[in-house]
């Protein structure tokens, strides 16, 4: 003959509810620590390296997006993630970069960094040659 119980639930029940339960809490615990860990990346202060950094100019293309060029500053070393790179355009309402060379420094946070694309590039009359030799300043 079966046990009745009271309120109409078993001990297997109770336990596979309190299992359940357990499980989604663990998952939100997680959850809560990523979205907390991202946040704290997409509006950090602190750039790649601690200042002085390197100054880098970059060659943007014409049709390059902030998703790509995200790609290129992290494997030019200049941001450390281009999908927070990318979450911060969003944010701060860049959403397209100009062509054109751009001067970034691996100190820089990703506003700075921001900023700067939405300054838009460096004029041509200030732009450094490849040799790092000013031709106007080397002919006085």
């Amino acid at each position: 003959m079966s046990k009745k119980y009271r309120n109409g639930s078993s001990p297997l029940r109770t336990v596979t509810k309190f299992f359940v339960y357990s499980v989604a809490v663990v998952i939100l615990i997680y959850c809560s620590m990523a979205a907390f860990h991202l946040g704290t990346e997409i509006f950090s202060k602190e750039g790649v390296e601690e200042f002085p950094g390197t100054d880098m100019t970059i060659e943007v293309a014409s049709g390059t997006t902030m998703k790509s060029l995200g790609e290129e500053l992290e494997e030019d070393g200049i941001v450390r993630n281009s999908i927070v790179f990318y979450i911060q355009s969003v944010v701060y309402e860049i959403k397209t970069v100009q062509p054109g060379t751009y001067k970034f420094n691996t100190s820089d946070s990703g506003d700075k960094i921001l900023q700067t694309i939405a300054a838009g590039p460096i004029p041509a009359e200030e732009e450094v040659p490849e040799d790092g030799v000013d031709t106007e300043q080397s002919n006085q």
